[in-house]
Protein backbone atom coordinates (compact mmCIF):
# COMPACT_ATOMS: atom_id res chain seq x y z
CA UNK A 1 0.00 0.00 0.00
CA UNK A 2 1.24 3.33 -0.74
CA UNK A 3 1.49 6.33 1.64
CA UNK A 4 -0.64 9.50 0.67
CA UNK A 5 1.32 12.79 0.97
CA UNK A 6 -0.94 15.55 2.05
CA UNK A 7 -0.93 18.59 3.80
CA UNK A 8 -4.02 20.11 5.67
CA UNK A 9 -5.09 23.80 5.77
CA UNK A 10 -8.16 25.09 5.66
CA UNK A 11 -7.60 27.07 2.63
CA UNK A 12 -7.67 25.10 -0.92
CA UNK A 13 -4.74 23.88 -2.42
CA UNK A 14 -3.63 25.23 -5.50
CA UNK A 15 -1.22 23.25 -7.83
CA UNK A 16 1.67 26.02 -9.21
CA UNK A 17 2.18 26.39 -12.89
CA UNK A 18 5.58 24.82 -14.27
CA UNK A 19 6.56 22.35 -17.01
CA UNK A 20 8.24 18.79 -16.88
CA UNK A 21 12.06 18.70 -17.08
CA UNK A 22 13.20 16.64 -20.44
CA UNK A 23 16.75 16.95 -19.14
CA UNK A 24 18.49 17.69 -15.90
CA UNK A 25 17.59 21.78 -15.20
CA UNK A 26 16.31 24.28 -13.53
CA UNK A 27 12.72 25.93 -13.79
CA UNK A 28 10.31 28.50 -11.69
CA UNK A 29 7.07 27.08 -10.30
CA UNK A 30 4.67 29.80 -9.56
CA UNK A 31 1.56 30.05 -7.58
CA UNK A 32 -1.24 31.00 -9.58
CA UNK A 33 -3.30 34.01 -10.21
CA UNK A 34 0.38 35.81 -9.05
CA UNK A 35 -0.48 35.05 -5.43
CA UNK A 36 1.76 34.29 -2.89
CA UNK A 37 1.30 30.87 -0.46
CA UNK A 38 1.69 30.66 3.45
CA UNK A 39 2.40 27.20 2.52
CA UNK A 40 4.14 25.40 -0.30
CA UNK A 41 4.86 21.39 -0.79
CA UNK A 42 6.75 19.80 -3.28
CA UNK A 43 6.02 16.14 -3.73
CA UNK A 44 8.55 13.79 -5.37
CA UNK A 45 6.97 10.58 -6.97
CA UNK A 46 8.73 7.04 -5.77
CA UNK A 47 9.38 5.98 -8.70
CA UNK A 48 10.15 9.60 -10.60
CA UNK A 49 13.73 8.54 -10.90
CA UNK A 50 15.33 12.15 -10.54
CA UNK A 51 16.15 14.10 -7.09
CA UNK A 52 14.81 17.68 -7.14
CA UNK A 53 16.82 20.49 -5.47
CA UNK A 54 14.66 23.31 -4.06
CA UNK A 55 14.87 27.00 -3.64
CA UNK A 56 12.11 28.85 -1.99
CA UNK A 57 12.00 32.38 -3.62
CA UNK A 58 14.18 31.99 -6.54
CA UNK A 59 13.97 33.92 -9.23
CA UNK A 60 10.90 33.09 -11.48
CA UNK A 61 12.86 34.48 -14.68
CA UNK A 62 16.03 32.96 -13.92
CA UNK A 63 16.21 30.08 -12.06
CA UNK A 64 19.55 30.25 -10.26
CA UNK A 65 19.33 27.08 -7.60
CA UNK A 66 22.22 24.92 -8.37
CA UNK A 67 23.04 21.52 -6.87
CA UNK A 68 27.02 22.28 -8.24
CA UNK A 69 27.05 25.24 -5.90
CA UNK A 70 25.19 24.81 -3.17
CA UNK A 71 22.44 27.05 -4.17
CA UNK A 72 19.33 24.95 -2.92
CA UNK A 73 17.48 24.86 0.14
CA UNK A 74 16.68 21.23 0.33
CA UNK A 75 18.11 18.07 -1.45
CA UNK A 76 14.47 15.93 -2.66
CA UNK A 77 15.11 11.84 -3.34
CA UNK A 78 12.11 9.95 -5.25
CA UNK A 79 9.44 9.49 -2.48
CA UNK A 80 9.80 12.31 -0.59
CA UNK A 81 8.55 15.12 0.25
CA UNK A 82 9.26 18.99 1.90
CA UNK A 83 7.26 21.86 3.16
CA UNK A 84 8.21 25.58 2.83
CA UNK A 85 9.55 26.82 6.36
CA UNK A 86 7.13 28.57 8.52
CA UNK A 87 6.73 32.39 8.82
CA UNK A 88 7.57 32.85 4.91
CA UNK A 89 5.47 33.60 1.74
CA UNK A 90 5.91 31.82 -1.17
CA UNK A 91 6.14 33.46 -4.28
CA UNK A 92 7.83 30.78 -6.48
CA UNK A 93 10.13 27.43 -6.48
CA UNK A 94 13.10 26.65 -8.10
CA UNK A 95 13.44 23.39 -8.85
CA UNK A 96 16.69 21.92 -10.18
CA UNK A 97 16.04 18.22 -11.29
CA UNK A 98 18.96 15.98 -11.96
CA UNK A 99 17.01 13.91 -14.87
CA UNK A 100 13.82 14.16 -16.81
CA UNK A 101 11.08 14.37 -14.74
CA UNK A 102 6.88 15.17 -15.84
CA UNK A 103 5.35 17.54 -13.77
CA UNK A 104 2.27 16.03 -12.45
CA UNK A 105 3.32 12.29 -12.94
CA UNK A 106 6.80 12.54 -11.32
CA UNK A 107 6.55 15.90 -9.19
CA UNK A 108 4.03 17.99 -8.45
CA UNK A 109 3.78 21.63 -6.48
CA UNK A 110 1.19 22.66 -4.44
CA UNK A 111 0.21 25.26 -2.23
CA UNK A 112 -1.76 26.99 0.27
CA UNK A 113 -3.06 30.72 -0.18
CA UNK A 114 -6.11 33.15 1.67
CA UNK A 115 -6.20 33.99 -2.71
CA UNK A 116 -4.58 37.89 -1.87
CA UNK A 117 -1.21 39.50 -3.07
CA UNK A 118 -0.69 39.82 0.49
Amino acid sequence: MGTTLSYTSSKAAEQASGSSFTAAGAKAFTPPSSHKWFKCAVFNKGTSGANLYILWNDDPDSPAVDPTNGNWDVELAPGKMVTSPDGIQVTNVGIYADAAATYGDDFVVRGWSDGTNE
